[in-house]
């Protein structure tokens, strides 16, 4: 097979200690996926001889591996693979998740467009060998979730997006613009290097680089097809969450660069969970845009203390001192806990009622995936 000169589309894929997730993957696109595209595997296991042997026994030039066995943070790992892509565009995903076909036909739609990021509604796949603390409908081993009610597409300036996030307390990535489970034009992502002198400029990899194409103002479009599937296996970050294991003390998480745990906000838990690790990202993205970065503690507070319960006796007292000295902000705090709480409660309610907006498919294999979403005709 010849090399890849100049690839159209480049699939990111930075990894660590999960070959038997990575392999499947890889085999499961690599079929699906024409030549133009390249996948590149940047890999921080300490002993890598089990995917050499299948990368030997694979021989597909599309895969660009490389290799580092020291261990290093998620974020230099991911700025190392960004660096590595060459493609016209670029798509961030786990060693868990899948990129769909489809996104080819969505890269000729917009290619002389002024269109810089294209995202959409995610799909959503619980591996095999997940574990969770209760089952129900969805949320069980081998769930399918194709989304239904997937809105129209509109083009917006994504500063719009990051406004509306910020007041919110930064919890959730939202409509901002996604390299991680979207698609980038390469010259929206080298304007951020070009700025800062790296890609990604904080601890999760997804919310700074999706906080940093919002800064530089990329055009984005909302397309109603998905193009990814978020995967959840055992040892993922969606894996712990099924577990409720998702979180932990900020020294002993050896994935967060030295940098942030030294310069954690002091406004924030020292904890790292699904609330902290964004807000906490979007200020170190701030910090290196040179930028005052505006977020709302208070809704922040209201938003962990009301959707992670389990964590109430170590937010209390940050949330204490924050209101003790921004006295004004008690009467939001409540408010925002209230609307927090109840939309919480409307969650749950749905989920028991089977009422979220998806068709899902029970005892799926990784490799029936991209079948069940074809039989779904998604965007027909």
């Amino acid at each position: 097979m010849n090399e890849i000169t100049k690839p159209k589309l480049s699939v990111i894929i930075p990894t660590k200690n999960r070959y038997s997730t990575l392999t499947q993957v890889l085999d499961v696109m690599l079929d699906a996926f024409p030549y133009e595209v390249e996948f590149v595997v940047q890999d921080n296991t300490p002993d890598n001889g089990c995917f050499s042997s299948y990368l030997l026994a694979k021989n597909d030039k599309r895969i660009k591996y490389f290799h580092q066995k020291d261990s290093i943070s998620i974020v230099d790992n991911t700025e190392m693979a960004i660096s590595n892509a060459c493609g016209d565009y670029m798509c961030f995903i786990g060693d868990d998740d899948l990129v769909l076909p489809e996104i080819m036909s969505v890269i000729e739609q917009i290619d002389d467009k002024n269109v810089d990021v294209v995202i959409y509604p995610g799909a959503y796949y619980w591996w095999k060998n997940v574990k969770f603390e209760r089952e129900d409908h969805y949320n069980q081993p081998g769930a399918l979730w194709i989304p239904t009610n997937r809105g129209e597409k509109n083009l917006y300036p994504a500063h719009t997006k990051l406004d509306s996030l910020l007041s919110n307390g930064c919890t959730s990535i939202g409509e901002l613009p996604r390299l991680y489970h979207g698609l980038v034009r390469s010259s929206a992502l080298k304007k951020i290097k070009k700025l800062t002198g790296n890609y990604v400029l904080g601890a999760s990899p997804d919310m700074a680089l999706a906080a940093s194409l919002a800064l530089t103002d990329a055009n984005v479009m909302y397309q109603a097809t998905p193009l990814t599937i978020y995967g959840a296996s055992k040892n993922s970050g969606g894996g712990y969450t099924a577990e409720n294991k998702h979180f932990g003390k900020i020294q002993d998480q050896e994935h967060i660069p030295e940098a942030t745990k030294n310069n954690w906000s002091k406004y924030l838990p020292e904890i790292w969970s699904e609330h902290t690790v964004y807000p906490q990202t979007v200020i170190e993205v701030y910090e290196r845009f040179k930028q005052p970065c505006p977020l709302n503690f208070t809704t922040f507070y209201a938003s962990m203390y009301a959707n992670e319960p389990h964590l109430r006796s170590i937010t209390k007292p940050y949330i204490g001192s924050y209101l003790k000295n921004h006295k004004l902000e008690i009467i939001v705090f409540i408010q925002s806990l209230l609307i927090k709480s109840l939309g919480r409660i409307k969650r749950k309610a749905l989920s028991r009622l089977k009422a979220k907006s998806f068709i899902v498919k029970h005892g799926v294999d990784i490799f029936q995936v991209n079948h069940e979403i074809s039989r779904s005709k998604i965007g027909k």
